[in-house]
């Protein structure tokens, strides 16, 4: 896509452990992303977050990689966990060259807010010395290129409130307070979501790259200088911004609403478990119907419970509904094991009147304790046996609970339901993280 980097779709993981190893492959599957070994001609390798530059670039020496791929730090994928969603990449890349048109949007950024710091602890710095014929691959050798390393931020550039788990981070006065430019992000919104649903994630990213854009200006925008000022926005989607401003509507929007297939995909994006390249394959099979998928579709086990109980899943979650639900977990996990310190981030952390699911992140207290000990399996059976929890979607403690092993996993996708009259199913992710990554 002219107006984005390329957004990985195939990746490939170098040093990275077993048993994190099996997290990210099923979080690949979850986002849509196709897993390969070492192949040279992949150009995006997830690596170990503790691997600095240097020791990565050996490593990718001594692979089988090719020495041009852009490595992406594992905590991409950690973080997409987090937020039920894949996030763009760029932040968490540890080196890349990239385009000069990306690299003079970056600057462009960095020119209107030279302090303003990058997603998950990194910012971006240009070099002082670039080079006009440096290349990405071969076969752009004759392009102009600019270089940019992204490196790591000293913990004084930091803000106290600032940690590396994004959902825990609260939102800005804006978002709180209603945007100024909301109409337009909505509209926005609304674009990027039917470009996910119909797998065209380049383009998705695109839009969503624009609304946080949208999202950080205090004032409304007005003219078509102010739009094209905007980090990260382009000609052609400054256009579409411009015609919402004008005329409060958008006709690629419209167009792309009465699309036969944009309604059935987006009636089967609400499965959970449920991918772009999954959604498009049962509508290349026939399927049409919810039901269609209940008698006919090969469903994998998540996707079973998230046809089972769509509706409750695909409604909102009162703000009112998490915090008694964050109670019980709470009451229960001091019972289960003393020393916990527990925070319920995403939506609710930001405070929002309501959230698609509840994540609620874990750690001790003390700071003391680490992975190995048990933590999420009595949790876990504890609140089974208040049939607090009614499925498991992805248990990565059953594994260690079945066989003995004390070695503790760090996430629980399940789902809970309110011990009252009328309560719906809803979506909870429990994640155990060390003591020293707590925001």
């Amino acid at each position: 896509m002219a107006d984005d980097i390329s957004l990985p779709t195939v990746v490939s993981f170098l040093r990275v452990g077993k048993r994190r190893l099996e997290i990210f492959q099923k979080a690949c599957i979850k986002f849509g992303l196709s897993v390969v070994d070492h192949n040279s001609h992949n150009s995006f390798i997830l690596i170990d977050d503790e691997l600095d530059f240097i020791s990565a670039s050996k490593a990718l020496k001594s692979s089988s990689f090719s020495s041009s791929s852009i490595l992406i730090r594992t905590q991409w994928l950690s973080d997409s966990i987090k937020q039920n969603k894949l996030l763009p990449h760029q932040s968490y890349i540890l080196h890349a060259n990239l385009p000069q048109s990306v690299s003079s949007v970056i600057e462009t950024c960095n020119s209107s807010n030279r302090n303003e710091t990058i997603t998950h602890g990194s910012s971006i710095k240009r070099e002082r010395s670039i080079s006009s014929s440096a290349s990405d691959t071969d076969e752009e050798s004759n392009s102009k290129k600019r270089n940019i390393e992204i490196q790591p931020i000293q913990p004084g550039d930091l803000p106290s409130t600032t940690g590396i788990w994004l959902c825990s981070e609260a939102s800005s006065s804006t978002s709180i307070n209603g945007n100024p430019n909301e109409k337009i992000i909505e509209k926005l919104k609304e674009m990027s979501k039917l470009y996910l649903i119909t797998n065209d994630k380049g383009r998705s990213i695109a839009y969503q790259k624009a609304i946080e854009a949208l999202k950080r200006c205090t004032h409304p925008i007005r003219s078509y200088e102010e739009i094209k000022a905007l980090p990260y926005v382009k000609q052609s989607l400054a256009d579409k911004i411009w015609e919402i401003i004008r005329t409060n509507g958008l006709v690629k929007l419209t167009a792309f609403q009465s699309r036969d297939d944009v309604a059935t995909l987006g009636l089967f994006a609400g499965v959970w478990g449920a991918g772009a390249e999954t959604t498009k394959q049962w509508f290349a099979q026939g399927f049409r119907t919810l039901d269609d998928l209940r008698k006919r579709a090969r469903l994998t086990r998540a996707q079973q419970i998230g046809l089972k109980y769509y509706d409750d899943f695909n409604a909102r979650i009162p703000r009112d509904e998490v915090t008694r639900i964050e109670t019980i977990v709470k009451q229960t996990a001091n019972e289960a094991v003393p020393g916990l310190m527990m925070e319920t981030c995403g939506s609710y952390r930001r405070l929002k009147p309501s959230c698609g699911d509840i994540d609620i992140l874990i750690t001790f207290k003390d700071g003391k304790r680490h992975l190995h000990e048990s933590i999420l399996s009595p949790l876990i059976d504890k609140l089974k046996a208040i049939e607090f929890l009614t499925d498991d979607l992805i248990n990565h403690s059953e594994t260690s609970s079945s066989t003995g092993n004390n070695s503790e996993q760090m996430t629980y996708f399940g789902v809970c339901r309110l011990p009252e009259p009328g309560s719906l199913h809803r979506r909870i992710d429990l994640i155990f993280i060390p003591a020293n990554e707590w925001a």
